[in-house]
């Protein structure tokens, strides 16, 4: 079983990666369920902790995205500590867990919260969450921490093969269209902005 965790402050592009991932996934036959915000919103810890331990005990489907801030230590612990559960009671099933840390700026998080489609928090909220932020880290039981970097999209495409590679998993990978975008550093990749520096940290690397 696969679990996504997207992680980062408001407005960082958390909600356009799961989705992005979901129908990939969907597309490609295998099932996938999104937990998180649910009314637009709110990020409604208790129900994502109950929706995980479903997911787990029941297999309800192949892969599980989070889209949440999950902005530190604590907040992922708490997911951590439901699959530890759920897990005890069925030992033989294994869930890989993968992060995706979005990384835009404070000053951008400020400036675009208030754009169409976005829950309105105000400076100091985002201020605040920028403040009690920690980069996800291997030692969380994380196998994979994928970088998106700044001003980027997820690249789909170095994304899947990672995944392929580190859990030798056979998910096909997206072709990258063959399109001329005037900007080497932000390169189009099956209709989707990514970043040439994306980085990863995987179970080998730091």
């Amino acid at each position: 079983m696969l679990l996504i965790l997207t992680t980062g402050l408001p407005v960082t592009g958390k909600t356009t990666t799961a989705n992005t991932l979901k129908d990939y996934f969907t597309e490609n036959g295998y099932t996938c369920e999104i937990f998180g915000k649910t009314d637009g919103h709110t990020y409604n810890r208790e129900n994502i902790q109950l929706n995980i331990y479903r997911w787990v005990m029941e297999k309800t489907s192949d892969v599980a995205i989070i889209d949440g801030v999950l902005l530190n230590y604590f907040d992922r612990r708490e997911i951590f500590d439901i699959i530890d559960q759920a897990t005890e009671k069925d030992p033989d099933t294994e869930v890989h867990v993968v992060a995706i840390q979005h990384n835009r700026t404070t000053r951008f998080c400020r400036e675009h919260n208030t754009d169409p489609g976005h829950f309105a928090y105000n400076s100091k909220t985002v201020n605040d969450l920028s403040n009690i932020t920690q980069q996800p880290l291997k030692r969380e039981g994380i196998s994979i921490i994928y970088h998106v970097k700044y001003l980027a999209y997820l690249n789909l495409p170095g994304f899947i093969k990672i995944l392929n590679k580190t859990f030798d998993m056979d998910f096909p990978v997206p072709e990258e269209d063959d399109v001329e975008t005037g900007d080497t550093e932000t390169p189009v990749v099956s209709g989707i902005s990514v970043a040439s520096d994306d980085t990863v940290t995987t179970e080998e690397g730091q």
